[in-house]
Formats: structure tokens, C-alpha cells, sequence
């Protein structure tokens, strides 16, 4: 087993990326950190706060959501804004656009050049890469904590939205509203 150490404060995300091979961390210190399995060792070191088109400093440095695709692109966000990176140049590439300016995200997923995210509202948001709102879903809980997708089939895709509630929201195939709720 391994230990990494680097963060100073708490991680609020884990994700897998390539292969397996590398781990990314989202902590409350502001940092977005890539591990390389293979070594151990810290390879990259992202701050969002650091950046004047991310950060908001009245909200905080803390990173609360990441999320990887299969092309070298990282969503993150907390305190500085929701923002697209390219994991080889390092730059945020796009900021979805939310109308919301304390809107702090939870929860944030890539599936098929989307962005979607949750957070502090009851609105899922999903964006283009190209920072175009595609879609705004209003659930049945006023704050989102968690957003799962069923990847598996393109003719059967669904769309589970949770949060500060009792219920789950499910949406259509296509993500254009919300077609049902269960309620526990």
C-alpha cells in the first residue's frame, strides 16, 4: 500500500486516470493534484485559486468536484469557478457559463463533450466544451450532491440526479428534463 502526502487539508475527490496509471485529488486547499502510481510521486499540481479567470476570492480556494475524460481534459471547481483544463498545457480552456455567481459546484461529470454539474442550487447544469448551456434541469432537491450516469448504452442512457433530499431525480435519455422522481 501507499501513502501520498502533499495536500494539506481535506481530499473531497479520488478519480483514475489512464490505465489506471494515475490518480487525480481534489482537496480543500485549492489544489487539483495528478499522482503517478508507478513512482508515487506528485507529477502535476493544479491551483485554480491562482488564476484570475477562475478564482473568487470571496468564496474560497477549495476544490469540491473533478472530473477526467480519455483526452487529457479536467472539469474542477469549488471556490474558483467551474472551468475546463488542458492537462498538457496546464490552462483553463473554457468556464461554463452559470448564472449564478455563488454557484459552487458539488458535482461535476464528463459524458460525450458534455460538462454537467450540480451544486449549492437545484438546477444541473449541462454545458458544451465550447461553454454553450446546453440544458438547465430544476430537481426535486435544492442542493445537488451526487450525479450517475448509465454509460453502457446509448439507446437506454439514464441520468440520476441526488442531493439534500429524499428522492432521486431521473431524467430522459436525451437529458432534456426530468422524467420522473422516486421519493424514499
Amino acid at each position: 500500500m501507499s501513502k501520498f502526502t502533499a495536500h494539506t487539508d481535506s481530499i473531497y475527490q479520488v478519480l483514475l486516470k489512464n490505465s489506471n496509471n494515475e490518480i487525480i485529488t481534489a482537496s480543500e486547499d485549492g489544489e487539483v493534484k495528478i499522482w503517478d502510481l508507478r513512482s508515487n510521486q506528485n507529477s502535476i499540481t493544479i491551483r485554480p485559486f491562482e488564476n484570475s479567470d477562475c478564482a473568487r476570492a470571496n468564496l474560497g480556494k477549495f476544490i469540491t468536484c473533478a472530473a477526467i475524460d480519455d483526452d487529457n481534459w479536467l472539469i474542477c471547481g469549488g471556490g474558483p469557478k467551474l472551468a475546463m483544463w488542458h492537462l498538457r498545457s496546464l490552462k483553463p480552456m473554457a468556464m461554463p457559463q452559470i448564472s449564478d455567481p455563488l454557484f459552487v459546484p458539488n458535482v461535476c461529470r464528463i459524458y460525450d463533450n458534455q460538462i454537467l454539474s450540480g451544486g449549492n442550487t437545484n438546477s444541473l447544469y449541462l454545458h458544451t466544451f465550447e461553454n454553450k448551456l446546453k440544458n438547465e434541469i430544476k430537481t426535486s432537491s435544492n442542493c445537488i450532491y451526487d450525479i450517475a450516469l448509465n454509460t453502457g448504452s446509448k439507446s437506454n442512457r439514464i441520468l440520476s440526479i441526488s442531493g439534500n433530499g429524499t428522492s432521486i431525480d431521473i431524467c430522459s435519455s436525451n437529458f432534456t428534463y426530468k422524467a420522473l422522481t422516486f421519493s424514499i
